[in-house]
């Protein structure tokens, strides 16, 4: 029989997480918008990171709230893209304004802001590290996903490390012989073949039979 998926946390553990993750991303927006808003590289990136961050928070407490209505949590699919004609009519683009690139690389955030951001990066951790919340996230990949890139600029470990199968000896190559077919005996051959020039067989040629009668 297949195994039944374990119950979820109850619902009256989930408001409790919804306002300690809520008031974890308040204080990380508010402290990037503190940081960043005079700083010469990371000036740009205040508004689009800080909007990204109140999505995430938005989408997290909406997927909480349908967990705790006994709901599964799923992946919001991408919506779908207008339809264009094949020629659409030529217009005039405005000139393309380069979007701010924001960092990717691991615990950039920490380097940029300092202790401030690492107190932040070490309450989530422990929040993330409960056994009720482990066993959420473990369970709920979606939410998972959704936390990712706030773990990865905190430098906090993204996924635990995946349990490789252990590998099967190597069994020792067998290496194959083929058989060799039995060389042909001499005596087998014919004369011609032998090296032995057919004496018995030969017959002489009619012009040197003419020859010899005329001399």
């Amino acid at each position: 029989m297949p195994a039944q998926p374990q119950p979820l946390p109850p619902p009256a553990a989930l408001p409790d997480l919804t306002g300690r993750l809520g008031g974890l991303f308040i204080a990380l927006i508010k402290l990037i918008a503190a940081c960043f808003a005079r700083h010469p590289r990371f000036a740009l990136i205040v508004v689009p990171l800080c909007r990204r961050l109140a999505h995430t928070r938005l989408r997290i407490e909406r997927m909480l709230a349908r967990l705790a209505a006994g709901k599964p949590a799923q992946r919001r699919s991408p919506p779908p893209r207008p339809h264009q004609p094949a020629n659409p009519p030529p217009a005039e683009a405005p000139p393309a304004v380069p979007r701010p690139r924001i960092p990717s690389t691991p615990a950039w955030l920490l380097k940029a802001t300092g202790s401030e951001a690492a107190i932040i990066g070490n309450q989530l951790e422990a929040l993330l590290a409960e056994p009720a919340v482990a066993d959420l996230l473990a369970r709920t990949p979606a939410l998972a996903h959704l936390l990712h890139p706030v773990r990865r600029m905190l430098g906090i470990a993204v996924l635990p490390p995946k349990r490789r199968k252990p590998r099967k000896p190597r069994q020792p190559r067998v290496r194959r012989v083929r058989p060799r077919l039995p060389a042909p005996k001499r005596e087998q051959l014919p004369a011609w073949l032998q090296g032995r020039p057919p004496t018995a067989s030969l017959q002489p040629l009619p012009w040197t039979v003419e020859k010899k009668r005329r001399s």
